[in-house]
């Protein structure tokens, strides 16, 4: 019976041991990926110079009107205050995405205004 008992115990004893430190290496790994990178930051500063620059290209281009231009920059400066915003307490994943997304978004209507050709926004 002492045999029984003993077996059932070692076991748990084991797994009680462990629960603590993986619950602990997890959080710890888990927040280190949420938090700011150099790389990301990196990514978002490119990403908001290369739609200012394509914003001016198109406009020296004449692809675009200074009006359309205008509102584009408009949008353009908004990410940028927004990413200084999110940058002083570093940014996590989900504000990098955020950023990312009004980036695909400002670019997206970039495009649109290449081509309709009508000199107005929307």
């Amino acid at each position: 019976m002492k045999k029984l008992v003993l077996a059932a115990l070692v076991p748990a004893a084991i797994l009680s041991a462990a629960a603590p430190a993986s619950a602990q290496g997890w959080g710890r790994h888990h927040n280190d990926a949420a938090h700011s990178t150099p790389a990301r930051n990196a990514d978002i500063r490119q990403d908001i110079d290369g739609l200012r620059w394509q914003i001016d290209k198109a406009q020296r281009n004449r692809a675009i009107s200074g009006r359309e231009a205008e509102g584009l920059r408009r949008e353009a400066r908004e990410i940028q205050r927004q990413y200084a915003y999110f940058a002083r307490g570093g940014l996590d994943r989900s504000e990098y995405r955020t950023l990312e997304r009004r980036v695909a978004n400002v670019r997206a209507h970039l495009r649109m205004e290449r081509w309709d050709r009508d000199g107005r926004r929307g």
